[in-house]
C-alpha cells in the first residue's frame, strides 16, 4: 500500500455490488476500501484520513443518509457521495440537508460518471484541506503578531516608567550650590575657633593660650 495515496471508502450491504464497485473503481491515484458493513466503514473513517466515502442508501444496518450523517460528524472534511436506486427528490433533499452530500448518484450507475465524480471529489478534498491549512497558518500568524504587539506595549510601558523614575530621582538630588551653602552653615570644630594668625595681637594670643 502506497502511504501517499488518499483513501476512498465504499459501502454497500450487497456483496455483489461491492465487488462490482471494486472492479470499476480500482485506481492508482487512490486506495480503495470496500465493505458491506456500515459500522466497519465508520470504524475505518475514524482510524484514518479519508478523502471520499461512497454509500448505498438502502442498507440493513442503517440507511446511507444515516451513515453519511455519522461520517460527517466523525470526519467533516471527507467528501460524501450517496448511491440510491430510487430517483426520489425527497431522498436527494434529505441527503443534502442532513449529510451535506457532494453528489447523489443513481443505480445502475454510469462507470465513467462514477469514476469522474470520485476524482472530482478527491480534488475538492485536497482543495479544502489546503484552504484549512492556510487558514490555520493565518490564525497562528495573527496570534503571534498579537503576542508581539502586547509584548511591545509592555516593554514600552516599562521604559516609560523607568524614565519617570529617573526624572524623579534627578529632581530630588541636591544641586552643587545647595551643597556649598549647606557646608557654609555647618558649625566649625572647636579647634578651628580663635586660631591666632601670624600677625595676631598679643591679647588675642593670650586669649587663645588662656
Amino acid at each position: 500500500m502506497n502511504q501517499n495515496l488518499l483513501n476512498v471508502i465504499i459501502v454497500d450491504d450487497d456483496e455483489l455490488v461491492v465487488k462490482s464497485l471494486q472492479r470499476v473503481l480500482q485506481s492508482e491515484s487512490y486506495y480503495l476500501w470496500a465493505t458491506t458493513s456500515a459500522k466497519k466503514a465508520l470504524s475505518l473513517l475514524a482510524s484514518q484520513e479519508t478523502a471520499v466515502i461512497v454509500s448505498d442508501h438502502r442498507m440493513s444496518e442503517m440507511t446511507g443518509i444515516e451513515l453519511l450523517e455519522k461520517a460527517k460528524n466523525i470526519s467533516p472534511a471527507t467528501v460524501r457521495i450517496l448511491l440510491t436506486g430510487y430517483a426520489d427528490v425527497e431522498v436527494a433533499q434529505e441527503s443534502v440537508n442532513r449529510c451535506g452530500v457532494y453528489k447523489l448518484l443513481f443505480k445502475p450507475w454510469n462507470d465513467q460518471e462514477l469514476k469522474g465524480t470520485i476524482i472530482s471529489a478527491i480534488g475538492l478534498f485536497k482543495h479544502l484541506k489546503e484552504k484549512n491549512r492556510l487558514v490555520n497558518e493565518s490564525q497562528l500568524l495573527n496570534k503571534r503578531n498579537q503576542e508581539l504587539t502586547e509584548l511591545n506595549v509592555f516593554l514600552q510601558d516599562s521604559v516609560d516608567k523607568g524614565k519617570l523614575q529617573i526624572q524623579k530621582l534627578t529632581a530630588e538630588k541636591p544641586r552643587p550650590e545647595n551643597t556649598m551653602n549647606l557646608r557654609a552653615t555647618l558649625p566649625r570644630p572647636e579647634s578651628m575657633r580663635h586660631q591666632p594668625g601670624p600677625n595676631s595681637h598679643v591679647d588675642d594670643r593670650l586669649l587663645y593660650l588662656g
